[in-house]
């Protein structure tokens, strides 16, 4: 392309919609007859906003609809045909059809007692289970640090050599 619109033709929008109806994207479907994706979309919007001032705007983007459902029907038709053979094509069907039964989800869970309650668990058991996880990080994290709590007040201290005295007012 030499970087000038070309003139809207018939020749040209042929090609587009030709293009779109055997699978091309709207956008490759334009570079494919020479013209820039954006010149494509100022084509589509003078059919849309004035179709009465543009009606061969308006049916360039008639037969460019047509020409989407077109492919949309080949390629589905092609799919329901290798549904009969192959589940992976009946599952895709379905995920595109029935997305809310068959479409692939994820499950979050967010609240952390209805997460308890679906799986049957004990909620004390889990409470105590993680009570003691986050007690053994802790220790651990400690560990790394070289901190230790020898003097039962709940509080990490530095971990000190045994050779050394303790601080003033901090007994062992």
């Amino acid at each position: 392309m030499d970087g000038r619109t070309k003139k809207f033709n018939k020749e040209t929008w042929t090609i587009i919609v030709e293009a779109v109806r055997i699978g091309m994207s709207q956008a490759r479907a334009a570079q494919s007859a020479g013209i820039s994706e954006r010149t494509l979309y100022d084509w589509i919007n003078k059919a849309l906003n004035e179709p009465e001032k543009y009606p061969e705007h308006a049916e360039f983007y008639e037969a460019l609809l047509v020409a989407n459902a077109n492919c949309e029907w080949t390629l589905v038709n092609r799919l329901h045909t290798a549904a009969q053979f192959d589940w992976k094509a009946a599952l895709q069907i379905l995920r595109a059809r029935f997305p809310k039964d068959w479409g692939k989800q994820t499950v979050v869970h967010t609240d952390w007692e209805e997460s308890i309650r679906e799986h049957n668990l004990d909620p004390e058991k889990v409470k105590n289970a993680c009570a003691r996880i986050i007690s053994e990080m802790i220790t651990e994290r400690q560990a790394e640090l070289g901190l230790n709590d020898s003097s039962g007040s709940g509080q990490a201290q530095p971990a000190r050599p045994p050779d050394m005295d303790p601080p003033p007012g901090n007994a062992d």
